[in-house]
């Protein structure tokens, strides 16, 4: 955890969907810069004829080009590798059925923070293996977020309850 003595923050899911939220979480992230320091990676798949400028679009209008990095359609077990590059999973968004990519982190000992319009928000306990944030508030995100920058303890003992409850 805390790998280079900064937070790692990880999202996965499609690039193209604008109900992932990825906005708000780049919000958040930015917020939280001026005091932490935050790299946020964005994974998802990207099918040929759609496309992702629109999220490109938005990390280039908050300067955050140095500090995120958005990576696309991955084979499947190099994605299961950087989940353990990462200290945490955010998943900000709305009208979500049951987000897998969650259950995955969770899989890999990572905390988790999801929005409350996601079906899987139910596996989040909450203050144990992370949290879970009212959809589009912002403020709600980056807060949720900060709780768990501040140590490595916490963290870690989230992570592993994470673990505990997907297993």
């Amino acid at each position: 955890y805390l790998n280079e003595d900064r937070i790692n923050i990880i999202i996965v899911g499609k690039l193209w969907q604008k109900r992932k939220r990825h906005p708000d979480l780049l919000d958040a992230v930015d917020q939280l810069s001026d005091e932490y320091d935050i790299k946020l990676t964005i994974v998802g798949s990207l099918q040929e004829h759609k496309s992702a400028s629109w999220l490109h679009d938005c990390i280039d209008s908050r300067d955050m080009n140095d500090q995120v990095e958005v990576l696309q359609n991955l084979p499947y077990p190099v994605l299961q590798d950087l989940y353990f590059e990462h200290d945490l999973f955010v998943l900000p968004s709305e009208d979500e059925p049951a987000a897998v990519s969650i259950l995955e982190a969770m899989a890999h000992g990572l905390p988790v923070i999801s929005s409350d319009d996601n079906g899987t928000q139910w596996y989040v306990d909450e203050g144990e293996n992370g949290y879970v944030f009212e959809t589009g508030n912002v403020d709600d995100l980056r807060d949720k977020i900060e709780s768990m920058t501040h140590d490595e303890e916490t963290i870690s003992r989230m992570g592993k309850r994470s673990y505990e409850l997907a297993a």
